[in-house]
Formats: structure tokens, C-alpha cells, sequence
């Protein structure tokens, strides 16, 4: 989808939440226009994301680990991987990619699926993917964080 580019933020985030919000019963706040949306945790430091990435080149779901200190990012991050990365992967049928190193003084670490914006064909296509491995990551993960 070539067009990926043109979608506005608040517009998709808000259809995005229309669609995602019923499923999980929980309030979520009203999209900014900012190219990411974040998904809150009663854990500080973590929470969920859906984000744009590379100038709307591809579309990511996610989870971040966001601590101050990076060593407590990486055990995180590194027990989700050891107990959940196989389930995960087989329920979204997709890759879960990790990325490290990043973010405010390098110490963030994220977990992520991902897609280029030419593997969709309309903005339809985005929606229902980024739902269903929000949905993934958010049901398989929440007991950890909520």
C-alpha cells in the first residue's frame, strides 16, 4: 500500500482504537498526532505500541521496555523471549523481531512485529493486522504487566 504515507494519524489511530478497544474492555486514551500510540501497563517503564516507523515505510506492533537502567530492560525483555517468543510468533504467524540499544540514552529495548507498507493493500488491510497482533501481544502479555 503505497498510500500508507497519506493516512493521518489521528484518524487511523482512532479507527484503530475503535476496533481494538471493544476486544479488551479497556479504556484507552485519544490518539495525539504523533506517529505511535501507546498502550498503557500498570508496570512503569513497559507498555504496548503501535507505531509507524521509517517515515510510514512499515508499521510495527509492540511492546517496550523502557526502564532507566538498562540491565533491568534487558532481563525483561529477555523473560518474555525465553517464555513467550515461540507462542507469539505461531499466534501472529509472523516474526517477532527485538531491537535494542535505542531510544532516550540507549537503554530502551522493544519487542516487535513488523510489515512493510507494500504488504498491505488498502488501510483496511493495516487496521485488522495491527489488531491482530496487538491482540497477540496483549492478551498473551497482559497478566505480566496488569
Amino acid at each position: 500500500m503505497d498510500k500508507i504515507s497519506e493516512l493521518s494519524n489521528i484518524d487511523f489511530y482512532t479507527k484503530l482504537i475503535s476496533l481494538f478497544q471493544p476486544l479488551i474492555k479497556v479504556p484507552l486514551r485519544e490518539p495525539k498526532n504523533e506517529s505511535w500510540y501507546k498502550i498503557p501497563t500498570n508496570e512503569p517503564g513497559i507498555h504496548f505500541e503501535w507505531g509507524f516507523h521509517h517515515n510510514k515505510r512499515s508499521f510495527g506492533t509492540e511492546i517496550h521496555f523502557e526502564k532507566s537502567k538498562r540491565e533491568a530492560n534487558e532481563e525483561l525483555s529477555h523473560r518474555i523471549l525465553n517464555r513467550y517468543k515461540p507462542i507469539l510468533e505461531c499466534l501472529a504467524d509472523e516474526k517477532l523481531l527485538i531491537e535494542s540499544n535505542w531510544g532516550t540514552g540507549q537503554n530502551h529495548i522493544r519487542l516487535y512485529f513488523e510489515k512493510n507498507a507494500c504488504d498491505f493493500e488498502s488501510e483496511d488491510d493495516v487496521l485488522k493486522w495491527a489488531v491482530r497482533t496487538m491482540l497477540v501481544l496483549y492478551i498473551s502479555l497482559r497478566h505480566e504487566y496488569n
